[in-house]
Order: structure tokens, then sequence, then C-alpha cells
């Protein structure tokens, strides 16, 4: 017997009976309200071990906790008694299967939303407050008709409506549909605006629906088979010679090749290790220490994880987005024309450009919410030290906050002459060459398993989907593909404008 247990109003609420059961996946119970990872992988298992042997049998416990044999259809099959169906329409409202109401006729009669309307009719973007007005209306009324927590089919019917309603709110970035920002896969503004109206609500109306007939099924909680360990990683002494070999021999023209192929060979059992044991980056390089003194190691990591589009941002960069940047930057953006006519080269400006208008203007830090500046945000991605100054000293006397990696530039802060990556306190040098060394620095977050500086999310969201092409812009956040500020027009859809993506 396991500790965890599984409630059975999730497949009561849902009308699951032992055909349904036998075919739910993960995701299928992730969508009926199982949310604890543990439960629906033993679930899973359960069913497998169902669909194999072809029994029903499952093992449940009464109050007293002593375990009785009973028939799963007995419990899935078994229907809500009056009472309890009574208890639950009584606090709920029963979820509607379509949305019937007409967001454009309650935007009219909303004092803030007949202007938004006016705005949007004549073709206008919208600003972060027109934005959330527009939201906070439709979400309203999404709430009235089908309860806190609509369905997934309810939420993204409602983003196609707002944008078949209003087209200038579409998100024309290509390959997407254009009401993704408002709801994809759990995301969107829409899902945030019913999360903090939950948060507002008091904690009996806000409970979830499985929560309703809880106390009346206590005794009816599935025990699910302990699946045991996941699967150890197998480090096979033919691996472990290799890794070791790495490790204690010193780079070498003469045995370059051999470390590339040891490298190489080594490199799944080196994924699974990082990702299963979620090592540190010091941790990472003193079992990988090859990392730090032969920096190609880096790109030959990401490529093996990447093959399609490790070569993507120096082949798009220069062609495509660096001069479109700046003019982009001189055209709508006064805070930057400042930067521009200072930094002299011009791919370090358009870099500072693209992170000045996709930088995080506050930062959560001890559940504070702390204000970041643009010059701030830049230090997230690149610092300046004079020439000839100590680059270790520099790495290990870095503020606390910069915990993911960093670029740290040596010579004149608009023309430097080298360039090193910071990981921790580590420095690995990357050459003079500032886009291979920016190139390396986002593979770097990739290889070592780190998230992005939170300063810089929106920054990094945009160059991992619209020049890496490693993450699908519907997998980003809505605002990395509609970044608006009170004073600037929507940047990342102007940008997509300007820029051909057909190469």
């Amino acid at each position: 017997m396991i500790n965890n247990l599984v409630c059975f109003s999730d497949f009561l609420e849902n009308e699951v009976d032992i055909v349904v059961f036998a075919t739910l996946t993960e995701d299928d119970l992730n969508t009926i309200g199982v949310q604890s990872f543990g439960a629906r992988r033993k679930l899973s298992i359960l069913i497998q071990q169902m669909n194999k042997s072809k029994l029903a049998e499952i093992t449940v416990v009464d109050e007293s906790n002593e375990p009785i044999t009973s028939k799963i259809v007995q419990h899935l099959e078994k229907p809500i008694d009056d009472e309890k169906k009574r208890k639950f329409e009584c606090t709920y409202i029963s979820p509607c299967k379509k949305i019937n109401f007409n967001i454009k006729e309650a935007m009219k009669n909303h004092t803030d939303g007949c202007k938004v309307d006016m705005h949007l009719d004549e073709g206008g973007i919208l600003s972060n407050k027109q934005r959330r007005t527009l939201i906070k209306i439709s979400v309203s009324c999404l709430v009235e008709q089908c309860g806190l927590y609509p369905t997934s089919e309810q939420k993204t019917m409602l983003a196609q409506q707002i944008v078949k309603i209003y087209p200038a709110s579409a998100d024309n970035t290509p390959g997407m549909k254009g009401y993704e920002h408002f709801y994809c896969n759990g995301h969107g503004f829409i899902e945030y605006r019913l999360k903090n109206v939950r948060t507002a609500r008091p904690q009996e109306s806000r409970r979830k629906k499985r929560c309703a007939v809880k106390d009346e099924i206590s005794s009816n909680h599935i025990i699910i088979p302990d699946p045991g360990k996941p699967d150890e990683i197998i480090l096979t002494q033919e691996l472990n010679e290799k890794i070791c070999w790495m490790k204690y021999t010193p780079p070498s023209n003469d045995k370059h090749a051999t470390h590339v192929e040891h490298f190489k060979a080594t490199h799944q059992h080196r994924r699974s290790a990082i990702k299963a044991s979620q090592m540190t980056i010091t941790s990472i390089i003193e079992e990988y220490p090859r990392f730090k003194d032969m920096p190609d190691l880096i790109n030959l990591e990401f490529q093996m994880m990447f093959p399609d589009e490790c070569d993507n941002f120096i082949t798009k960069w220069g062609p495509f987005f660096q001069a479109r940047i700046i003019a982009l930057g001189k055209q709508d953006y006064p805070a930057v024309q400042q930067l521009i006519s200072i930094k002299g080269e011009s791919d370090l400006c358009a870099l500072h450009v693209l992170a000045y208008m996709l930088h995080r203007s506050s930062s959560r830090k001890k559940g504070k919410s702390v204000p970041v500046t643009r010059d701030g945000a830049i230090s997230y991605l690149m610092q300046n030290v004079p020439s000839g100054s100590d680059v270790e000293a520099a790495a290990n006397n870095k503020d606390d906050v910069y915990t993911q990696p960093f670029l740290l530039s040596t010579g004149q802060a608009s023309k430097p002459d080298q360039f090193f990556l910071v990981l921790d306190r580590i420095v690995i040098p990357c050459g003079p060459d500032l886009i291979k060394s920016f190139d390396i620095l986002f593979k770097a977050h990739y290889v070592f398993n780190v998230e992005y500086a939170p300063p810089l999310l929106q920054f990094w969201e945009f160059v991992a989907s619209m020049i890496y092409g490693v993450i699908k812009p519907c997998e980003t956040g809505p605002t990395s593909r509609c970044s608006i500020d009170e004073e600037s027009a929507l940047f990342t859809i102007e940008i997509v404008n300007l820029i051909d993506w057909r190469f």
C-alpha cells in the first residue's frame, strides 16, 4: 500500500466509467483534476496493469484504513446520489458546453469597455490598460455563465471570439492562429485573470469542484500499487572509463579528437544525469571540466540536443535581425535612441536595444516586487570591466543576484575586445567575437539546464522562439510575443511585420 490517495469524485464529475478509465492518459488525468504528478503516474500504471490482465480488481481502504477488496467497476460506475448532486449544484454552476454571451455588447455596456471597443474598431493596438479591461469584462461574462472553473474548450472559444470580434487584438506571429496569447494550453491572459478572480473569492466559493463531495466519499479511495523507484541511469564500465579519461586528461592538439569522440559517446548519459539529479552548473563542470577549457563542447552538446537549430542565430542574426532592430528602435522607441547613438558596435547595439525593449520592469525577490531599470536588466545579459582586469576576481565578486549565465567583457563598454562566459563563479573564455560569444551564452542555458534570468525572460523567449526556433512561439508567455508598455507600440508584432520570415 501507499500513502497517496486519489478521490473518486474526479471521475464521477467527469462521467468516467470503467470503459473510459481504461483509455485515460496522464494528460487526461490532469485535465479531469488529478493534479499530483505522483497520483497521475500511479493511475497510469494501474491502467496499464488493467489493460494487460483484463482485471478490474483494486484495493480500497475504509475509514479505519483496513484494506478491503472491491471491483473498480463498482466505484467508477457508481452514480452520485441526489443529496450529493444537490449540494454540488448549490455551490457551483454546472459547466456549459458552449459560451453564448455577446462580448461586444458587454464591452459597450461597460464605462471603460466602450472606449476600448471604439479603439479596437478603429484598428488601434491595445495598451496594457486596454487589454486588462478587455480581459476583465470577457472573463467576467465567462465566469457568470460557466463558473470559476470553465473547461479548456470554453476558454479557447472565448479567446477565439475575442480575436474574431476584434481582429486588431490578434497575435500575428507566423505559424499561429492569432488567439494563443489570450489562451493556449493553460496559459494566457484569460487563464491569468481567472486565477486572480479565484484568489479574490472566499475560500468556500473558489474551492474546486472535486472537493464538493469530498466528505461523503472519504472512505472510497483508490490504493495504487507502488510503481517502485524510477529507472536508474545505467553507467556502464565503458562509459565510466570515457568520463574519467575526459575528466583527468588535459586537452591538447593530439588528444582533441579523442575528447570529442568520448564526449559524443557520453552525451545521453550526461543529459540524463543532469536532468535526473538536478546538478548545479559548478557540479556539472567539476564532473566534466573540459567544458571550461574546451568551450566548443558547449556548442557540440547543444548541436546534439538540437541538430537542426544549432546555427540559426549565427546565420539569421546579421542578415535578418540586427539592422531591423536598430531601425525599429530609432523609429518607435525614444528611450533607446540615445543608446543607439552612443553604442559604436552594431551587433552590441542591436542586442542592447532588443533587451531594452523586452526586459521586465520588475522582478520578485523574497516574495516582493522589485523594480528593474533598463540598465539593470542589461547587467543580467552583459557586464564590463576595464582591459587588464582580473576576470576571475570579477566573477568571484559579482553580486549574488546574478545566478544565471551572463557575458563579461573587457575593454571599452562600447567596443569590447574580449568576452568571457560567467557560469556561477566560473569563467570560460569565448574570444573577441560578440556573436559567437552570445551564441555560447544562449546555448549554456540549455546545456547546463539553467532557467532564464527573470528580468530578461521575455528577451530570451523571443530569441529562443523567433531566432533559434528551439521552442514554438505558442509555448512562450503571451508577453514574449505581445510585449506592450504605456509609451510604445506592440514590439513583437511590429518586428514580425518588418522582417521577412520566409528565410
